[in-house]
């Protein structure tokens, strides 16, 4: 028997709270939740992404973000993303404007990929080993490129991002 009621997705909420790298966040925003859905049906069973009804990002600055890497995962390094199963994912923006361009991406293109990593994650997908990593890079830059087709490129000029800091 299939069920009437529609799949319900979580909101997803995007904050900037730093101020040096700048980021086009309605863009980040439209492409995240064009991948929200395929997060969804690539999700593990059981996994906290299943349950949640909001998908909180933060945009940070290097130090705080390498404050809470040392906080919780004893490595005082700045990352580009952290995941936390009830739904908050924090971005390193520093790192990941200075990432970016190894990948050909913008920082907004770059901070998308990270959210959608962060969704996986909470979608029950691992990335401890490399064969796991290996699938779970493979996942979510397609998921990316399918909601950037949809979502399209940020404004860029010269490589670099446009908007300012919201």
């Amino acid at each position: 028997m299939i069920s009437s009621k529609a799949q319900s997705f979580p909101d997803f909420v995007l904050q900037n709270q730093q101020r040096k790298v700048s980021f086009q966040t309605s863009w980040i925003t439209r492409v995240v939740n064009m991948a929200i859905p395929e997060c969804l049906a690539v999700a593990r069973l059981l996994s906290p992404l299943t349950n949640l009804t909001t998908i909180e990002a933060t945009l940070i600055s290097d130090t705080e973000i390498a404050a809470i890497h040392r906080d919780f995962f004893q490595d005082p390094t700045p990352t580009d993303v952290i995941t936390f199963d009830h739904g908050e994912i924090l971005l390193g923006a520093g790192t990941i404007s200075c990432q970016a361009p190894q990948f050909s991406h913008t920082p907004s293109e770059e901070a998308a990929l990270c959210i959608i990593h962060g969704i996986l994650h909470l979608g029950g997908w691992k990335d401890q080993s490399k064969k796991d990593a290996r699938a779970m890079a493979a996942e979510q830059n397609r998921i990316f490129r399918n909601a950037v087709r949809h979502g399209q490129r940020p404004i860029t000029k010269l490589g670099q991002d446009t908007s300012v800091a919201s």
